[in-house]
């Protein structure tokens, strides 16, 4: 199980605290702006106090000592007035001119007023000029900052002080309990669940009865409920893997493209050595042939989005040496680990496969015997009697026309390829019809020593001949003069493979192949067989042509140059003898074609001589 790694960022305690000092610090700001204003409104008030005190109290006697010129008294007057608190700056102007002054006009906002200076004696009143008094705000304004700062000062510090309290307070009864549960949660681990939570300190391990409490029983019993489940899908996962490793079918699970789970038997099914080297494996789909992973894509792209896609279906793999196998697999969703994966079951259908495509075969090689055996039937009583006609006519010209050499010379030709036509029906009767074998005991070096002369002069100078016999080699269970022909039609084609000259190669092996991929990839039964190896260093096949090498009348030669019936001939004689026949090649590289032989003596010396040679067709050409 994958612990997670937990990493404390803040503290719900700390983000508590943080905000109640914002939220106080807003309630303290605004009740401060409320204070201020209240203050500043008085202070406007005093100032408006100030100047109805000055109008109603000082410009009678101001007027007075004007009217008198009593010029100290007068300025004693203005003194007076600016040595109020709220009064900066007062002067006299007569018609328009400073005449008297006192205090220091202040900057910035003020309040000022300007009073008419009369003198008025009985019914005899004069106007002498006026006197303007200003007040500067800015004393008022010290006056606000000052207690705005004793305001905050005092509100921060409270609210710093109930702030750590508070910490404090929810430290002890809070957050202590919740680092204790979440300590306990982190390790909570499902292979081995901790004792139950007790909160740390609890006088004599008792339970809270509140809050936290029902948080611990819910932990508690969440606990207890996962180790049971725990158990529970461990009992199954382990009867589950019991299951499927004992399986002989082939079983894997899949997250994606990569295997999370193979057991032993789908490591076998592809060569590997032990499960582990197919977890290892990057992508899954390196298991099966290229053309078949973009249809996988496919059907995993559907299983993701929720569409169908087939449960059962057959796919063609390769296994680690890179030899085909064929699989049957049903694919389904599964839960692993708590995951929903894709779970796949695979059963070797090798064999079933080649024995498809061996009757396939079996069934077009009968029906293709039965036309050409008609054919060529008809096919050579006509030319038995076109052949009959031409000797009767170069008969009479030779004994008619005396000297007429021309003509002679077109009826002989005439017969020569009516001759080579009948030749080749006699080849497709033999191919239709069913070959009575002789089977013997056959020593297959020595029947290669005794042709090696035969074969270069048939091959000429331009193609060098190599045998190698292997020691102490079983004797074949086979019909001689078949194998002879089979030799023969394999080193012609080898021939005509290599125009230019090269060398032929033939080998001879004792193989013992088991119930494994060895006999199902030979085509054969398990057993003991002899092998014949005939390769060339020529222009090999085409893969495209590969495939189709022992189909009749299938040739890559010149036409004329070949029937197409040699390699299906010998791919008859070699099942007809409970043998068969194999074909490697590369382009460039050259060719190899295997015959496989019983071993005499390990299958009863009993070959079946009336059953009818399978027909295939040759990929060169035959001879």
């Amino acid at each position: 199980m994958r612990r997670r790694s937990f990493r404390r960022r803040d503290s719900i305690v700390l983000r508590l605290i943080v905000s109640i000092i914002a939220f106080s610090s807003l309630i303290a700001i605004f009740a401060t702006a409320v204070q201020l204003f209240v203050d500043y409104r008085q202070g406007l008030k005093r100032i408006d106090s100030e100047l109805t005190y000055a109008e109603v109290v000082t410009l009678a006697p101001i007027s007075k000592s004007l009217w008198e010129f009593a010029d100290e008294t007068t300025q004693l007057q203005l003194d007076s007035l600016v040595s109020h608190p709220d009064v900066d700056y007062t002067e006299i102007l007569v018609d328009g001119k400073t005449v008297w002054q006192a205090g220091r006009e202040p900057e910035g906002d003020t309040v000022e007023a300007q009073y008419p200076l009369e003198f008025a004696d009985g019914p005899f009143q004069r106007e002498l000029g006026s006197i303007r008094i200003v007040a500067g705000l800015s004393r008022i304004y010290q006056e606000l900052f000052d207690k705005a700062l004793i305001i905050l000062a005092t509100n921060l510090l409270k609210t710093l002080a109930v702030a750590a309290f508070m910490y404090f307070l929810f430290h002890i009864y809070f957050t202590r309990h919740l680092i204790a549960l979440g300590d306990y949660a982190r390790r909570m681990d499902l292979k081995g669940l901790v004792k139950p939570f007790e909160f740390p300190g609890t006088k004599a391990k008792r339970q809270r009865l509140d809050e936290f409490g029902d948080i611990a029983n819910a932990i508690n019993l969440m606990r207890t409920n996962l180790k049971e489940s725990y158990d529970e899908l461990i009992e199954s996962e382990e009867n589950f893997r019991h299951l499927i490793e004992d399986s002989a079918q082939g079983f894997l699970i899949l997250d994606d493209d990569r295997a999370v789970f193979a057991n032993a038997a789908l490591a076998q099914m592809f060569g590997f050595d032990n499960r582990d080297e197919i977890l290892h494996i990057a992508d899954i789909q390196e298991l099966f042939a290229p053309w078949e992973r973009k249809r996988l894509v496919g059907y995993r792209e559907a299983r993701q989005k929720g569409e169908a896609a087939p449960s059962h279906y057959e796919i063609e793999g390769i296994r680690r040496d890179g030899a085909s196998i064929w699989l049957s697999v049903s694919a389904q969703q599964v839960t692993w680990q708590g995951r929903p994966l894709i779970g796949a079951t695979f059963v070797d259908i090798s064999a079933r496969k080649q024995f498809e495509n061996e009757l396939v075969q079996a069934q077009k090689m009968e029906a293709v015997g039965q036309l050409t055996g008609g054919v060529a039937h008809d096919f050579n009583n006509l030319l038995t009697v076109i052949l009959g006609n031409l000797d009767t006519a170069r008969d009479r010209l030779v004994d008619g026309v005396k000297g007429d050499s021309r003509q002679v010379d077109l009826i002989d030709r005439s017969i020569k390829a009516a001759e080579r036509g009948a030749a080749l029906t006699h080849r497709l009767l033999a191919f239709s019809r069913k070959q009575s074998l002789q089977p013997t005991a056959t020593d297959l070096n020595a029947l290669v020593s005794g042709m090696t002369e035969m074969l270069r002069r048939t091959l000429g100078d331009s193609v060098e001949i190599r045998s190698q016999g292997a020691k102490d080699l079983w004797q074949c269970h086979a019909d001689q003069s078949q194998l002879e022909n089979a030799l023969l039609n394999l080193a012609i084609n080898a021939r005509d493979a290599m125009p230019g000259g090269g060398t032929l190669t033939i080998e001879t092996a004792n193989v013992t192949l088991d119930d494994g991929l060895s006999a199902t990839e030979a085509g054969v039964d398990p057993g003991d067989y002899v092998t014949l190896s005939v390769s060339d260093n020529g222009c090999g096949i085409a893969a495209n042509a590969l495939a189709h090498v022992f189909e009749p009348f299938f040739t890559t030669k010149d036409i004329g140059k070949g029937s197409g019936l040699g390699l299906s001939m010998i791919y008859g004689f070699a099942k007809q003898s409970g043998g068969n026949v194999t074909i490697r090649s590369e382009q460039g590289s050259g060719t190899t074609v295997e015959l496989y032989l019983p071993r005499f003596g390990a299958k009863g010396d009993a070959a079946d001589s009336n059953c009818s040679a399978a027909n295939t067709p040759s990929s060169r050409g035959a001879a």
